[in-house]
């Protein structure tokens, strides 16, 4: 006996569905841009001409308020934040802009002195670098540039994740009869994942499940 089955039609791949923002982060557009954030003029000058020779665009502002409305313009590579005169403070900006830009680099100075600064900074924001107020301008640079590639590196991944997302939940609309997806979207059922092992064009189904 022919095997039967469902009268729904096959699914044809339509428009993907939206991946999670988290995984699309905003695109950077030119070069890579550093926010070097830091009260003190003679230190944000210091600090910007310790990196004039890196290859991203700085931008540096004396306030949080400053950098936080920056960092809600344009897209953050790394933030490079000096918070010796308020530790804390300092820490808790970084934990404002990973919210909305997950992808950025924190590095943070001088708060080696304040231990439970030090530690939301390594345990909640995940700096990159916390370096000590008397960091030499080499260790400054080796810790930008080091973020820089990492935040690359972070990106193409996720470039990566949200192709290979999007390739799956195709493969799965087009191998599964819309009637069956619809259930399964409603009810909170479990996809057949072992179709993603398979040639969509070879899977025939009846009552909805695989065959």
């Amino acid at each position: 006996m022919a095997t039967q089955t469902s009268a729904s039609p096959i699914r044809l791949r339509q428009k993907p569905r939206a991946v999670p923002p988290v995984v699309d982060g905003k695109s950077t557009q030119g070069a890579a841009l550093i926010l070097l954030v830091d009260p003190d003029r003679g230190r944000r000058a210091k600090t910007s001409q310790a990196l004039s020779s890196v290859p991203a665009k700085l931008v540096g502002v004396a306030s949080h308020a400053d950098a936080y409305a920056r960092s809600s313009e344009s897209c953050i590579s790394v933030a490079v934040v000096d918070g010796r005169e308020s530790p804390t403070a300092a820490v808790d900006f970084l934990k404002r802009v990973r919210e909305t830009q997950p992808f950025v680099v924190p590095i943070v100075i001088g708060i080696e002195g304040d231990a439970n600064a030090l530690l939301t900074a390594v345990n909640d924001v995940d700096a990159f670098r916390v370096l000590r107020t008397n960091a030499t301008e080499t260790e400054l640079r080796s810790a930008v540039l080091g973020a820089l590639r990492l935040e690359r590196e972070r990106r193409l991944h996720a470039k990566l994740d949200r192709t290979w997302v999007r390739g799956l939940l195709g493969k799965i609309e087009a191998a599964l009869p819309s009637a069956t997806l619809a259930h399964i979207e409603e009810n909170g059922a479990e996809l057949p994942m072992d179709l993603i092992l398979r040639d969509s064009s070879c899977v025939q189904y009846r009552g909805g499940d695989a065959l």
